[in-house]
């Protein structure tokens, strides 16, 4: 009998809820969100709405409008939006061979192809846009290969300018599109690509009519998370970038370093906060839509 309720207890003890559990059920789950509820306040929420505030003393829009009225900064916002764009599309196209030749490899190509991926994320940032302002450079490796090839009689200008921008920022943002693509890859049924094969759809029918879609959530994803972090990036278009390639997070700098105008500053970040949320949310719809295609298909 002792045994038998020893046992009870026992078993009874171990089955009572945590002190977490019984906060869930009891209600108390806010208790429990309380501590990231406070961080996120205090650390984002805080910080982003004293920029707004900032932006806009006494409620004067002069900021915003000195913004949209004059033509530099409105260059600048067009040129982040179109080096956004480009260094989206171009890590796409990278991305998405990159990501299939990941998904189908296996042993040691898997490793290499893995490791090579992560890499990247072991060295700073800094570190890798100097690497390629040394390659880039006129007297860099690419162009005494191009030289000594004799493909060119001169150096190719491939810094100080929109092309040496793209080539460095691709090379940094390049994981960030091939992860969410391999992601979706997995889960693409083979079978459903061997049923095309053998109704008669060619190779290239195959990829567009029925693989391609299959993987358009990924697309979307990997496009706008790419688009969006391309949007503020400073280091890498101040270094390989020229004066006609300013983007709108070296303008802010600018603002901050130089001119020591926090208000103007504060209204251009307030801006491309806008713009990175407006173009977050439209992919956002789109990969919604792309992945309720591909559920109804």
């Amino acid at each position: 009998m002792a045994q038998s309720l020893s046992a009870s207890s026992g078993d009874y003890t171990c089955s009572r809820p945590s002190l977490l559990g019984r906060l869930v059920q009891s209600g108390g789950w806010f208790l429990v969100l309380l501590p990231t509820l406070a961080f996120f306040l205090v650390f984002f929420i805080y910080p982003l709405l004293y920029i707004v505030e900032r932006s806009a003393p006494e409620w004067s829009f002069s900021n915003y409008t000195r913004i949209f009225s004059t033509w530099l900064y409105a260059r600048v916002i067009l040129s982040t939006f179109k080096t956004a764009l480009i260094v989206s599309f171009v890590c796409l196209v990278m991305g998405y061979a990159y990501a299939y030749a990941l998904v189908k490899a296996k042993g040691l190509v898997l490793g290499v192809l893995s490791v090579a991926l992560l890499l990247p994320f072991w060295v700073s940032v800094l570190l890798r846009t100097f690497s390629w302002l040394v390659l880039l450079q006129d007297s860099g490796l690419i162009n005494r290969v191009l030289l000594g090839l004799g493909i060119v009689d001169t150096p190719v200008s491939l810094i100080r300018n929109q092309l040496g921008v793209v080539i460095g920022m691709s090379n940094l943002l390049l994981p960030y599109m091939v992860m969410p693509l391999a992601t979706v890859m997995r889960g693409v049924d083979s079978n459903i690509i061997a049923a095309a094969r053998i109704s008669g759809a060619s190779s290239l029918r195959t990829f567009f009519r029925v693989y391609l879609p299959m993987t358009m959530p990924g697309v979307l994803s990997g496009f706008v998370l790419t688009m969006t972090l391309s949007m503020g990036f400073y280091i890498t278009p101040a270094v390989l970038g020229g004066s006609r390639n300013v983007m709108i997070a070296q303008l802010i700098a600018d603002q901050i370093n130089q001119q020591v105008n926090f208000t103007f500053s504060s209204a251009l970040a307030v801006v491309l906060i806008v713009f990175s949320s407006l173009a977050f949310g439209t992919f956002g719809i789109l990969v919604r839509i792309a992945k309720r295609k591909v559920g109804e298909a």
